[in-house]
Protein backbone atom coordinates (compact mmCIF):
# COMPACT_ATOMS: atom_id res chain seq x y z
CA UNK A 1 0.00 0.00 0.00
CA UNK A 2 1.40 3.42 -0.51
CA UNK A 3 1.04 6.53 1.58
CA UNK A 4 0.83 9.91 1.00
CA UNK A 5 2.58 12.25 2.80
CA UNK A 6 0.06 13.00 5.07
CA UNK A 7 -0.44 9.53 5.93
CA UNK A 8 3.32 8.96 6.13
CA UNK A 9 3.52 12.22 8.87
CA UNK A 10 0.91 10.78 11.11
CA UNK A 11 2.60 6.51 11.20
CA UNK A 12 5.84 8.41 11.52
CA UNK A 13 4.47 11.10 14.08
CA UNK A 14 6.21 14.33 12.37
CA UNK A 15 5.18 16.88 10.73
CA UNK A 16 4.52 16.88 7.00
CA UNK A 17 7.14 19.76 6.40
CA UNK A 18 9.65 17.18 8.07
CA UNK A 19 8.44 14.50 5.21
CA UNK A 20 9.10 17.03 3.03
CA UNK A 21 12.33 17.93 3.94
CA UNK A 22 12.97 13.81 4.15
CA UNK A 23 11.80 14.14 0.54
CA UNK A 24 14.12 16.87 -0.90
CA UNK A 25 17.38 15.46 1.07
CA UNK A 26 16.35 12.12 -0.93
CA UNK A 27 16.21 10.70 3.03
CA UNK A 28 13.01 8.92 2.86
CA UNK A 29 12.23 5.87 0.29
CA UNK A 30 9.51 7.24 -2.16
CA UNK A 31 8.38 7.34 -5.67
CA UNK A 32 6.57 9.86 -7.60
CA UNK A 33 2.96 8.95 -8.91
CA UNK A 34 0.92 11.56 -11.24
CA UNK A 35 3.83 13.96 -9.11
CA UNK A 36 3.02 13.44 -5.74
CA UNK A 37 5.40 11.18 -3.55
CA UNK A 38 4.66 8.24 -2.46
CA UNK A 39 5.71 5.66 0.44
CA UNK A 40 5.54 2.14 0.65
CA UNK A 41 3.91 1.15 3.94
CA UNK A 42 7.01 -2.08 4.02
CA UNK A 43 9.51 0.58 2.75
CA UNK A 44 8.86 3.52 4.95
CA UNK A 45 8.79 1.00 8.38
CA UNK A 46 12.47 -0.97 7.43
CA UNK A 47 13.94 3.11 7.12
CA UNK A 48 11.71 3.88 10.56
CA UNK A 49 13.32 1.12 12.49
CA UNK A 50 17.03 1.68 10.93
CA UNK A 51 16.67 4.92 12.22
CA UNK A 52 15.17 4.10 15.65
CA UNK A 53 12.29 6.14 15.03
CA UNK A 54 8.80 5.79 17.19
CA UNK A 55 6.46 4.24 15.04
CA UNK A 56 2.61 4.73 15.09
CA UNK A 57 1.02 1.39 16.07
CA UNK A 58 -1.05 2.39 12.53
CA UNK A 59 1.48 0.79 10.44
CA UNK A 60 1.48 -2.49 12.26
CA UNK A 61 -2.89 -2.73 12.13
CA UNK A 62 -4.22 -4.92 9.99
CA UNK A 63 -5.95 -3.52 6.76
CA UNK A 64 -6.71 -5.19 3.65
CA UNK A 65 -2.50 -5.75 2.76
CA UNK A 66 -1.72 -8.07 4.69
CA UNK A 67 -1.53 -11.73 3.23
CA UNK A 68 0.67 -13.12 4.91
CA UNK A 69 -1.36 -12.76 8.22
CA UNK A 70 -4.67 -13.25 5.99
CA UNK A 71 -2.92 -16.43 4.77
CA UNK A 72 -1.96 -17.69 8.43
CA UNK A 73 -5.41 -16.94 10.05
CA UNK A 74 -6.94 -18.73 7.30
CA UNK A 75 -4.60 -21.78 8.20
CA UNK A 76 -1.99 -20.97 5.46
CA UNK A 77 1.71 -20.83 6.19
CA UNK A 78 2.54 -24.73 7.54
CA UNK A 79 6.22 -24.28 6.27
CA UNK A 80 6.01 -21.41 8.66
CA UNK A 81 5.52 -23.79 11.58
CA UNK A 82 2.41 -23.24 14.23
CA UNK A 83 3.15 -19.18 14.50
CA UNK A 84 5.58 -16.61 13.59
CA UNK A 85 6.42 -16.16 17.11
CA UNK A 86 8.52 -19.33 16.55
CA UNK A 87 9.84 -17.67 12.93
CA UNK A 88 10.55 -14.49 15.17
CA UNK A 89 12.48 -16.76 18.22
CA UNK A 90 15.02 -18.37 15.12
CA UNK A 91 16.24 -15.24 14.42
CA UNK A 92 19.36 -13.88 16.42
CA UNK A 93 19.14 -10.44 17.51
CA UNK A 94 21.13 -8.09 19.58
CA UNK A 95 19.09 -6.88 22.01
CA UNK A 96 15.83 -8.42 23.50
CA UNK A 97 13.32 -5.92 22.65
CA UNK A 98 14.54 -6.56 18.45
CA UNK A 99 12.63 -9.50 19.33
CA UNK A 100 9.29 -7.53 19.38
CA UNK A 101 9.98 -5.57 16.11
CA UNK A 102 10.72 -8.69 13.98
CA UNK A 103 7.46 -9.82 15.35
CA UNK A 104 5.70 -6.71 14.44
CA UNK A 105 7.47 -6.64 11.25
CA UNK A 106 6.46 -10.11 10.58
CA UNK A 107 2.94 -9.71 11.04
CA UNK A 108 2.79 -6.42 8.96
CA UNK A 109 3.71 -8.54 5.59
Amino acid sequence: MKLNVREAATILDVSETTIYRWLDQEEIPFVMIQHHPMSHRVELLEWAIERELAVSADLYEAERDHPLATALAHGGGHMLGEDLGGLADAIPVVTPGDRDVIRAVLAAL
